[in-house]
């Protein structure tokens, strides 16, 4: 009986010692200042993206937004998605710094591949699952979808390209 509570310790300290050499002892660089530039980027492609001349009548139209409403939040919402958006670029800096640690991949590789990784593994579901159920128009759903991956991409390649 002894033997084998020994042998369970063996597998036990087997385990976190594996555990230990990879991702857990692994120390993350962060370029504040890309994440900063990131977040600024988001703010640049939302604007350009839901703008008048791109799908800005189209949105509005399919949201029951008036530009009177808009104008009215528009501080507190560009404010928010600010915020939002350096929480993303934080965790898209994260997430790029393992995959250069991980897979070898060069700063401006893992930038654009993990946001483009981000961006079908979590906002593709989510927004799409969400529009699925809200029954949101076809072509709502793909302009929303559009703009976060073209935001992500961004994101990623300013990342990338500051490096770390």
């Amino acid at each position: 009986m002894a033997q084998s509570t020994e042998d369970g310790q063996k597998r036990k300290r087997c385990i976190f010692s594996i555990l230990n050499t990879n991702v857990t002892s692994m120390e993350f660089e962060i370029n504040y200042l890309a994440v900063f530039l990131a977040s600024v980027s988001a703010l640049i492609v939302g604007s350009l993206w839901y703008a008048k001349f791109a799908f800005g009548k189209s949105w509005m139209k399919m949201i029951n937004l008036t530009e009177e409403k808009a104008k009215e939040k528009m501080l507190p919402a560009v404010a928010g998605m600010f915020v939002l958006s350096l929480v993303m670029g934080y965790m898209l800096s994260h997430v790029t710094y393992m995959s250069m640690n991980v897979f070898g991949y060069s700063a401006q590789m893992a930038g654009i591949s993990s946001a483009f990784m981000m961006w079908v593994g979590f906002v593709l579901p989510v927004l799409g699952g969400t529009g699925l159920f809200e029954q949101q128009p076809k072509k709502l759903m793909l302009i929303n979808l559009g703009n976060w991956l073209v935001t992500l991409l961004a994101m990623g390649a300013i990342i990338g390209f500051f490096g770390f």
